[in-house]
Order: C-alpha cells, then structure tokens, then sequence
C-alpha cells in the first residue's frame, strides 16, 4: 500500500486536491465522494444496476424452489419427447411433443402467432419452433419466480432483517 491511500484511509490528505478547496472526509483528489476503499459507499461495492438486475433476473428464474421445480419437469418432459421421437418406432403420429406446449402455455402461442403472421405455415422452421419454446419455458419460470417473491415477501423481508427491524 502507498503512503498516499494509507494518509486517505486514515483521513489526512482529504482536500488538497478537491475543487472547491475544502478538506472533507470522503473526497479525494479527484473530489469525488469515496469511503477510502474505492467505491462510493452507496453499498452497492461496485456493481453496476445493471448487473444486479441481471442477477436478480437470473436467481428468480433459476435459484428459487418453485421456478427449479417447474424446470426439472420440463427438461424430464424433453428428455421424454426427445427419446419417444428419436427411439420409438410410431404406427401414427405420437402426440408426446404437445406436452412441452402445455407446459409452455400461454407464452409458446404469442410464438406460434407471430409466426403464423410472419407467412409461415404450420408453425415454421423448427429452429424457431424450439427457440420459442425455450423463451417461453424462461418467461414461464422468471413468472413464477416473481411469483413467489410477491406471495413471500421475499425482497422486503430480508431488507427489514438486516436494519433489525
């Protein structure tokens, strides 16, 4: 550590380099407004809002029981499909596949829609079949993860826990 950060941490050195001349603690050399360690000390150490939007997207879709549950039901449900549609020899049509849509449902049929209005018959290519159901099976689990944070209470509890109320 460099003497200069030492003299901040400990207080002394604040000011001489701020704009208006003033030694306020807190302001370095640039005089922007920092806790001596390099962040603003608005408690966010460092992140972006963006990423941790990002992270509260990712841990309601995945990180939660009910949003796990759904997703192991619908990957069973592929697995499912995938092995009667590779390996299972059919005299007609199997009718396995629709029950990735109705685990999808509703959000699979804005898919099925849009595409139905883009010219495309009987659903489209099937790369665009399987990139709606995989959106959809998203949309679907970040719903019920939200959910279930709105039934539990989940964000405002922890929040009101950690000032001890």
């Amino acid at each position: 550590m460099n003497q200069s950060a030492g003299n901040e941490r400990n207080g002394a050195g604040h000011g001489t380099g701020s704009r208006n001349g003033n030694a306020t603690r807190g302001q370095g050399r640039s005089g922007h407004g920092t806790n001596g360690h390099g962040t603003s000390g608005r408690g966010t150490s460092g992140r972006s809002a963006g990423g941790r939007r990002l992270r509260t997207l990712v841990r309601l879709t995945f990180a939660n029981p009910a949003s796990m549950i759904y997703l192991g039901i619908v990957l069973a449900t592929a697995g499912f499909v995938t092995v009667d549609t590779l390996f299972v020899h059919h005299e007609d049509a199997s009718f396995a596949g629709v029950w990735l849509f109705f685990l999808a449902a509703p959000t699979v049929f804005v898919f099925l829609v849009g595409s139905s209005l883009g010219g495309a018959e009987s659903g489209g290519p099937t790369w665009f079949l399987l990139l709606g159901l995989t959106v959809s099976v998203l949309v679907q689990s970040l719903a019920i993860g939200w959910f279930v944070r709105l039934l539990t209470g989940g964000h405002r509890n922890r929040s009101t826990a950690a000032r001890g109320a």
